[in-house]
């Protein structure tokens, strides 16, 4: 993906989810988001070497 599709994909989704909350439309605005989600957390930074 170029970083003009990022932008314009990012924009739309903003778009989208802006549209909805002023539209008060809640059902739609929870639809976007995921049931489940995966999560990889990045070591605590004391344990990352230095350079």
């Amino acid at each position: 993906m170029k970083p003009t599709d990022t932008a314009d994909a990012t924009r739309a989704t903003v778009r989208k989810v802006l549209g909805l909350r002023l539209a008060g439309d809640t059902e739609a605005l929870t639809a976007l988001f995921a049931d489940e989600v995966d999560r990889l957390l990045a070591e605590s930074p004391s344990r990352v070497p230095s350079r």
